[in-house]
Order: C-alpha cells, then sequence, then structure tokens
C-alpha cells in the first residue's frame, strides 16, 4: 500500500482554476477589444480610399452627396450618422506652388471639423463653396503634399473620415477619434 506524503489533493485544480480564471477572461476579453478598434480602423482606411477613388472618376450620375451616403451604410458594423463623420474636398494647384479648395462637402452636420479647411462660412446643405475671389489655401501637412506637388490648375480630392470608437465595456471612460484621409 502507498502512503501520501503531502496530503489529499483533490481540489487542487478547482482552486488553481478560481485564481486564474479573472485573468484569462480579462485577456480575452482585452483582444476582443483591440481586434474591434483595428477593424474600426481599417474599416475607416478603406472608406476614405473608395470615397476618392470614386469621386474622383471622370463626372457620372453620382454627387459626392451620394458618395458619402453609400460608403456610410455599408460601413458596417460602424455606426457612421451617429458617431462618423466625412468630408470630400475638391483641392486644385495654384501657380504659387500653394493648394486652394474649390468646394468641401460634409456627410452631416456635427464636429469635428475637417482637417484640410479648418473654417468654412456658410455651409448650404453641408457644401462649402469658399468665395471664388479669395480661395482658402488647404493645410499641406494634413494632405500629405508639399508646396508645387500640384500643378497650375491641375485637381485633385481629398477624402477624410473621422469615427468616434465606441468601447464596447462601459466601465473604460476612453473613445478615441480614429481618422484617415486620403487624397488623389
Amino acid at each position: 500500500m502507498k502512503k501520501r506524503i503531502l496530503g489529499d489533493r483533490s481540489g487542487q485544480s478547482t482552486i488553481e482554476l478560481a485564481f486564474i480564471l479573472p485573468f484569462l477572461l480579462l485577456l480575452a476579453l482585452g483582444v476582443f477589444e483591440f481586434s474591434r478598434a483595428i477593424q474600426a480602423k481599417n474599416i475607416v482606411t478603406n472608406m476614405s480610399r473608395e470615397g476618392t477613388n470614386l469621386v474622383s472618376r471622370p463626372t457620372g450620375s453620382y454627387t459626392p452627396q451620394d458618395i458619402m451616403n453609400a460608403l456610410a451604410s455599408t460601413a458596417q458594423p460602424l455606426d457612421m450618422p451617429s458617431y462618423g463623420m466625412m468630408y470630400i474636398t475638391a483641392l486644385r494647384g495654384r501657380s504659387d506652388g500653394q493648394v486652394e479648395v474649390v468646394t468641401q462637402y460634409r456627410y452631416q452636420s456635427g464636429i469635428p471639423q475637417s482637417k484640410v479647411l479648418t473654417s468654412c462660412n456658410p455651409w448650404n446643405n453641408n457644401v462649402c463653396n469658399p468665395d471664388p475671389s479669395n480661395k482658402p489655401v488647404a493645410n499641406l501637412s494634413v494632405l500629405h503634399l508639399h508646396a508645387g506637388d500640384l500643378a497650375d490648375g491641375q485637381t485633385a480630392y481629398a477624402t477624410e473620415v473621422f469615427y468616434r470608437y465606441q468601447v464596447i465595456f462601459k466601465i473604460i471612460k476612453y473613445s478615441p477619434v480614429i481618422y484617415s484621409i486620403t487624397t488623389f
């Protein structure tokens, strides 16, 4: 007959599981939340790319507002009407090497404000047409352009997408704004 030296161990694995299970659940939930944030960033990046691609095609039957509405409706699982914002900006190169804003369209009224054109007045049906005699200059660093990249009269488009990411676990009071811009 064998004699047990260390005593009875019948509940040891249950106690070890009870100690480690909260850490495993916390790790799994963290991985889940992080993967959702990566998915949201990928969707926002693809929306800005696709918006610029569509608006830069030869004139068709789709307005920039139609394009933004279509992008917002296909951005599942993101809730763009509640937490998102988009801007499509038509740009033109000037002889002095700067880039001027010709027209800017926004998805809906609200914030955040565009980084390409920080202020526009007046907005009329979500379209900003700056004064033709005094076109505002675009922020080149946001566009990832340098002075002279657009030749005089050359047209380009920029699509900006903002999304206020909503964390699933409401105990975390953090909602970063995910941003992407594509210029073409």
